[in-house]
């Protein structure tokens, strides 16, 4: 089951091999050589690029993209791709009014990686990380801000499962959280943390490091960022109310970090991965 918020609803899968049940594999292949994804690959030295579709019954549409290199095949993206839709009661609960529900494509998960390259210092590897990113997540979501166009949907949602994620989504200037405290709350807690870097910053979050200025650990339970498409979602991300529940959360929320939790969580976190080799040349 997935687990979104109360009062954002799932649309089922009904047909396998299909993305969305609507586009087939020539067909996604089509959009990612729009994009450019599939010439970015090449230009890293990968060759045949192919994808593949499934959904296995989920309400998940899964997505794949394999090429070959060095005589090998690597896995270069993987994504997890559904229809939602937020009812009015999901706004009314937060404090605001919409007339409808708002009709989104969620990206779930996304991970594109270049298993030819190692980390550097300067990159180091992220949570859930087994090698460094492609580059290329831009690109790919420009493919899912064209099939929700395509498919009249308000907005593309997108679920940050690390605060790594929630970060990245923010600062390509393109999501915000659908609710204006939770987008406060995050825009504190990078104000307070950025400092430790993006890496220890998700590390600090998902290992309960962080307390709040009451001292109470700060679980990392995020909702929907939103990309809106439509004057539906547009209007309420302009609304008074979203900004003032962004201001208020971003002028009243503190944290700080407990560094000796910090430095357990990085010790066990560099240990996860005894395979993943890091150096302080060029990674990918």
């Amino acid at each position: 089951m997935i687990g979104f918020e109360p009062g954002v609803s799932v649309t089922p899968r009904l047909r396998d091999g299909l993305l969305l049940d609507r586009y087939d594999v020539a067909a996604g292949t089509k959009k990612f050589a729009a994009a450019g994804v599939l010439e970015a690959i090449e230009a890293k030295g990968f060759a045949n690029p192919r994808l593949s579709i499934d959904s296995y019954g989920s309400p998940l549409t899964h997505v794949r993209l394999h090429a070959d290199k060095h005589g090998d095949s690597h896995l270069l993206f993987d994504g997890c791709l559904t229809e939602a839709a937020a009812g009015p009661e999901y706004f009314a609960a937060r404090g605001y009014r919409i007339a409808r529900a708002t009709r989104l494509l969620v990206v779930f998960w996304a991970r594109e990686q270049n298993p030819t390259a190692r980390f550097s210092m300067a990159r180091p590897r992220l949570p859930l990380q087994n090698h460094p990113g492609l580059g290329l997540l831009r690109k790919v979501f420009r493919v899912a801000a064209e099939l929700a166009t395509e498919m009249e949907k308000d907005g593309l949602a997108a679920y940050p499962k690390f605060a790594h994620d929630a970060i990245l989504f923010y600062r390509s200037r393109l999501f915000l959280f659908l609710d204006g405290a939770e987008q406060g709350r995050l825009e504190a807690l990078w104000r307070d943390l950025g400092s430790l870097g993006l890496r220890n910053f998700s590390l600090a979050l998902s290992a309960g490091c962080i307390r709040d200025a009451e001292g109470r650990a700060v679980c990392w339970q995020p909702g929907l960022q939103i990309h809106p498409l439509a004057d539906v979602l547009r209007d309420h991300f302009h609304s008074d109310a979203y900004g003032g529940a962004v201001q208020a959360a971003y002028a009243t929320c503190r944290y700080r970090c407990d560094e000796r939790g910090l430095a357990e969580a990085i010790a066990v976190f560099e240990r996860s991965a005894p395979d993943v080799r890091t150096d302080s040349g060029a990674g990918g």
